[in-house]
């Protein structure tokens, strides 16, 4: 429905600064970029607020950390050209909780954003949240998310960064599976999330503990 050259995002419980969209405007249109994000805060019920400002101005940079995950893009600190959105496919819903990740991988996979490292966002973190209550979802979305883009990432980013987060991707759904009481399941991804990464002492611990029944 809408008419304006860009897409703000904000989730419900999220909260921008007033000048937001005005830098986030002004960095685009210097940077010549159809898209951009911005440093945020991650605050919380109690009062305390951690700044979040590891993001990169160099495009393959930015997309090796999305990959791997060392870079999150909250929605609402992101702003984005509506045709770039168009053109990329936007949200796919079928891709719930996990469909943010799914078009960030897009945008950085045909665009580079700029990054602005002044926190103009602060993220919302709680123990109700969406993504808390549907971590097991987040996990078996992203697994799905991974194997449609990976043709295309064996191409633009080192194979350390897919297997680190395939890594991490089989290991949570090990442990989700191991909650569930489904040890043929729990086994087999634990057994994947080792074989990306060997040396990992954490998986080994989990996996040692999950076979002698702890």
């Amino acid at each position: 429905e809408s008419k304006g050259k860009y897409i703000a995002l904000l989730d419900q419980d999220d909260l921008w600064e007033n000048d937001r969209l005005e830098k986030m405007a002004k960095a685009l249109e210097e940077g010549k970029a159809r898209w951009g994000y911005s440093a945020f805060y991650r605050f919380y019920a109690d009062g305390r607020k951690i700044l979040k400002d590891d993001g990169s101005n160099e495009g393959a940079e930015t997309l090796a950390k999305i990959v791997e995950g060392k870079l999150f893009v909250p929605p609402a600190a992101s702003l984005i050209e509506r045709s770039l959105l168009t053109e990329c496919g936007g949200f796919v819903p079928s891709f719930a909780p996990s469909d943010d990740w799914d078009l960030f991988l897009k945008l950085a996979e045909n665009e580079k954003g700029v990054y602005v490292k002044e926190p103009l966002v602060k993220f919302r973190s709680h123990k109700t949240s969406t993504g808390k209550k549907q971590r097991d979802k987040i996990f078996m979305a992203q697994e799905e998310v991974l194997r449609l883009h990976e043709g295309k990432l064996k191409s633009l980013v080192p194979d350390s960064a897919l297997s680190f987060r395939r890594s991490r991707i089989y290991f949570h759904l090990a442990q989700t599976y191991a909650e569930k009481k489904d040890k043929p399941k729990a086994k087999q991804y634990f057994k994947m999330a080792l074989k990306e990464r060997p040396f990992r002492v954490k998986c080994w611990s989990r996996y040692l503990k999950f076979l002698l029944g702890f």
